[in-house]
């Protein structure tokens, strides 16, 4: 049995985020369940300069654990992966980080360029993976001769890419209504029903429609540093303020 509490390090829980295929809507049966936490560090963190680090794999749940400490710098960064916890939809979280979620929209989308080349490189990291296989995916290699989840992921890192080119906003960005043509190719994907081929020559021919029209979009950009600075002023003060309750 996963025991939070044990996880998190014996430390003040601060965001408890479902993230993952069901924060998409792209679950199925046998999908797992992917969480992300952020704790308050206590006194001996900060005393020795250190933030607090966990993670968990199995075949029924995917969990890591930070510092909060690191949200927004993580969101800065523009990993779709933290990004993603700003619009989850189950999120537990403390009452004095609301400020962050009730600024999500902007937050997400304050560094646009490097969300781009992150979500991009994500995009390749997971194409070059694909004949390799995780502990939990090998089978799919064996049965489908590429990794069919890793296909999913790295498609969805495109569509994403293009979705918020033509929404504007990142949460119905984020998340494949079920009557989305996209959430069927997805699952399709996910399903082993495109040979290798089939799945390659999809992913090229969104380079055809979208890759250039992405670099100027997102190049053309301006990073919001005030937003950035306002979040990191906010998230300083709630740590203190946690840290002397």
């Amino acid at each position: 049995m996963f025991d939070e509490k044990s996880f998190c390090g014996n430390r003040t829980l601060a965001v408890n985020a479902l993230t993952g295929s069901y924060n998409y809507n792209l679950n199925t049966p046998t999908s797992d369940k992917d969480y992300k936490f952020f704790v308050f560090p206590n006194f001996d963190d900060l005393y020795a300069g250190k933030m607090f680090a966990n993670a968990v794999t199995s075949p029924t749940l995917d969990a890591t654990c930070h510092d909060v400490r690191q949200l927004v710098e993580l969101v800065w960064k523009a990993n779709l992966n933290f990004i993603e916890v700003l619009f989850s939809e189950a999120c537990v979280r403390d009452s004095s980080l609301d400020f962050i979620f009730i600024a999500r929209d902007s937050l997400a989308t304050m560094n646009l360029y490097t969300f781009f080349k992150a979500t991009y490189g994500m995009h390749l990291m997971k194409i070059k993976d694909l004949k390799k296989g995780t502990g939990n995916t090998t089978m799919l290699v064996e049965k489908f001769g590429y990794d069919t989840k890793q296909a999913c992921h790295a498609l969805r890192c495109l569509y994403v890419i293009s979705r918020f080119m033509e929404y504007g906003h990142m949460g119905k960005t984020l998340w494949f209504e079920d009557n989305d043509p996209q959430r069927s190719i997805l699952l399709d994907v996910k399903a082993g029903k495109y040979s290798e081929a089939e799945f390659l020559e999809y992913v090229t021919s969104w380079h055809n429609v979208w890759k250039g029209e992405a670099e100027k979009f997102y190049h053309n950009a301006t990073p919001d540093e005030k937003a950035y600075k306002w979040a990191q002023d906010k998230l300083k003060k709630v740590v203190k303020a946690n840290l002397i309750k």
